[in-house]
């Protein structure tokens, strides 16, 4: 049966616990592994509703899947598992690190929350099941926030093209040096003889990485100004004791 909504790809169902999937027409006839129930299954485009009706009921999904709350994908018998203290909701240990916490809202063991954007996921994706992970390419649960394929980690729901995923990951890895060279400003700005060379390579330095330093905590952000004004201070004092001293 074709999708009404994308003319391209048709509709298919899992044979075993009949979970619903979009897939272009040139999947047909591959074996494909449900996401729902983890069994494998050929597939074929959906009969229309009206013969959809006259075949056999479709058999449950197995006893014992469970699904994670923050990644919506099975929790394997092999794969580490933590269970919420306060409610027993079943998560994947990397989920529940990420998420600091319980994904049930109102629960005692939930992180704080945020005030949410206005629209976490743009119209244009409402209705949508699947969205494409920016890290594989494969298809993922599309509120998911880790992919069960390649176990990429997203700051939300919301779906990022490859490019945006990679500077969001690349601006990950840099804050952490940006913040310990910070603090090595910081140190060297308060020494007189190393002063100068901060007020000089440490001002390069800010102008070249300052959206950086403006995504670090107020604290650190801070701490890198205080010891620029620190260095330029310093440089000041240093310039004024050799004037004078020169000075017939």
């Amino acid at each position: 049966m074709v999708d009404p909504l994308q003319p391209d790809k048709v509709i298919c169902h899992c044979s075993e616990c009949g979970k619903e999937y979009r897939l272009a027409r040139g999947h047909l006839g591959k074996r494909a592994q449900c996401k729902g129930c983890l069994q494998k299954f050929i597939i074929t485009e959906a009969l229309p509703a009206a013969s959809v009706e006259t075949s056999q009921p479709m058999s449950p999904p197995p006893e014992g899947c469970i699904l994670c709350t923050v990644c919506q994908q099975p929790i394997a018998p092999e794969e580490a598992a933590k269970d919420c203290p306060a409610c027993q909701t079943p998560y994947h240990h990397e989920c529940w690190e990420y998420n600091q916490g319980c994904g049930i809202y109102g629960c005692e063991q939930a992180p704080e929350t945020e005030t949410l954007k206005n629209v976490e996921i743009p119209v244009s994706y409402w209705g949508k099941e699947e969205k494409n992970c920016p890290s594989c390419g494969n298809e993922i649960h599309a509120a998911a926030l880790r992919c069960v394929n390649c176990g990429a980690m997203f700051a939300s729901a919301e779906p990022e093209d490859r490019r945006a995923y990679r500077e969001r990951r690349s601006k990950g890895e840099r804050l952490p040096k940006v913040g310990r060279t910070s603090i090595v400003l910081l140190v060297l700005s308060i020494l007189s003889c190393t002063a100068p060379l901060v007020a000089v390579f440490g001002t390069m330095w800010y102008f070249s990485n300052r959206k950086d330093i403006q995504a670090l905590s107020g604290t650190q952000s801070a701490m890198c100004r205080i010891a620029l004004g620190l260095a330029y201070l310093q440089t000041l004092v240093i310039v004024v004791v050799c004037v004078f001293y020169n000075s017939p």
